[in-house]
Parts: structure tokens; sequence; C-alpha cells
């Protein structure tokens, strides 16, 4: 998509990708380096922010090797949402230069379902972000955060 005369390219990959996946993911990433590329996966971050080095014992590829692979080594890699653990993380990487900053927010509790909000200035790179409790109508201030990356062109 494009907004603001920028463009996005957004991933979403499976649970623990196979490798035939992550092959996939990463043409698709080298070959659109115009791209501001976002990536949602269901495991990526553990509860203490680290990327995760479990595959859950059945699946293919740890976390790791998503990062290894892609997050970590393309420039245009910008975002990474996850879930699968009850918690909420952020962690922010940079690696020659480039900055990457995932989300993890997963709270499975009863009726508290809170919803991640970003709003990304497309000029500076500023990325904003705040969690929102629709039921109860209240942000949750503890969780909001402030980023920047570098905006492709």
């Amino acid at each position: 998509f494009t907004a603001a005369d920028t463009q996005w390219l957004v991933l979403t990959l499976e649970l623990w990708p196979r490798t035939d996946v992550l092959d996939w993911a990463e043409k698709v990433v080298s070959g659109h380096p115009e791209h501001n590329v976002i990536i949602q996966t269901h495991h990526y971050l553990d509860r203490d922010g680290t990327v995760s080095t479990s595959n859950g014992g059945y699946g293919k590829t740890p976390p790791s090797v998503l990062y290894d692979r892609i997050v970590s080594k393309y420039a245009n890699v910008k975002l990474v949402f996850s879930g699968h653990v009850g918690k909420f993380a952020k962690r922010t990487d940079t690696v020659n230069g480039n900055t990457v900053v995932s989300y993890l927010g997963n709270d499975l509790g009863g009726e508290f379902n809170p919803v991640r909000i970003l709003t990304v200035n497309p000029v500076t790179g500023k990325v904003t972000g705040r969690l929102h409790d629709p039921l109860h109508n209240t942000v949750l201030t503890a969780y909001n955060t402030s980023d920047t990356i570098k905006i492709v062109r």
C-alpha cells in the first residue's frame, strides 16, 4: 500500500515458518527495496522482549532464524508484530544503521483485550504507539512507545 507517497509492504508469515516460506519471504523483501516492510507472525518475541530461539518442539524454524535471514539483513524491514505469549513487550534493534521495532502483544485475560494503535510519520520516521482498551475506553499509558525509523523512499 502507499501512504503519504511512501510505499509499504506487509508480510504475514505462518507460525514458525517453514524454510521454503522464509525463502519466499526473503525474495519478496529483497525484491522490493523501495518498500518499507512490516512483518506479522504468530510468534517472534518472548515475554522478556528477546527474539525467541524456540520452535515450540514442532515448528520448522524458530523466530531467531527469521531475524537472522530477513529482519536483521534487509534495511527496508521496519516493524515486526507478534503474539503467542501472554504479555506485552517491545524491542528495538539497530543493525547496520537500520532500526527495526518489534512488538509483542497478546493478552488473553477475560474481557481485557487491548489494541495497539501505531502512528507512523512518513516524513520524520517517528513511530508512536499506545495500547487502547476499547471495552473500558482507556489508554494504558505504561505501554506508550516512541521510536524513530528511517523511512525508505
